[in-house]
């Protein structure tokens, strides 16, 4: 099995519920669950946030009314006592429910820091297959080059559709509910 396809070798000891009651560090840390297990992200840098912005804006400007874009504080519960806060989701539509049900959903945006580990960075895209979200974005970057790969979910497995270097130039996302193009610089 590839580092890619890896699932955690066994479920830690905390819930979902336990989670929920658990007060978030602050500071701009994110302590999420994957498989059971605390993870501690650390707070996002000033470029990281730009990002998450700028892809907000565009997926606001592109869908319609009735679907629903947020922010880092809603997090997408999942059977196997995952609890996730993506940089951004696309849902079916606006809702105060805590947590965000996976099946409304449509598109989660990951947005890669230096501090985020290889092993959550699997589990993650593990753990948003598993739970059924059709559409991934995973953005990273580094001092000089930014680069966006959107997938599709293919029965739990990630098909990549993009591979787009992010600059001043539009590119056309197509692993999105409809393709899209949009400028993230």
């Amino acid at each position: 099995m590839s580092l890619a396809h890896a699932v955690p070798a066994a479920l830690g000891p905390h819930t979902v519920s336990e989670w929920h009651e658990m007060p978030q560090p602050g500071n701009g840390r994110r302590l999420e669950l994957l498989a059971g297990w605390l993870i501690m992200s650390p707070a996002p840098t000033r470029r990281h946030q730009r990002i998450g912005d700028l892809v907000r804006t565009v997926l606001e400007d592109t869908f319609p009314e009735n679907l629903a874009v947020t922010a880092a504080a809603v997090d997408v519960s999942t059977p196997r006592r995952d609890g996730l806060i993506p940089d951004v989701m696309l849902m079916t539509h606006d809702t105060d429910d805590d947590p965000a049900r996976a099946e409304d959903v449509l598109l989660v945006v990951e947005v890669w820091s230096d501090g985020n580990t290889a092993r959550e960075r699997v589990e993650k895209r593990h753990a948003y297959a598993t739970a059924g979200i059709p559409f991934l974005w995973e953005i990273t970057f580094d001092a000089t080059t930014a680069e966006l790969v959107g997938q599709r979910n293919d029965h739990g497995r990630w098909l990549e559709l993009d591979r787009l270097p992010l600059g001043p130039d539009p590119i056309a996302v197509t692993a999105a509910p409809k393709p899209l193009t949009l400028v993230l610089t």
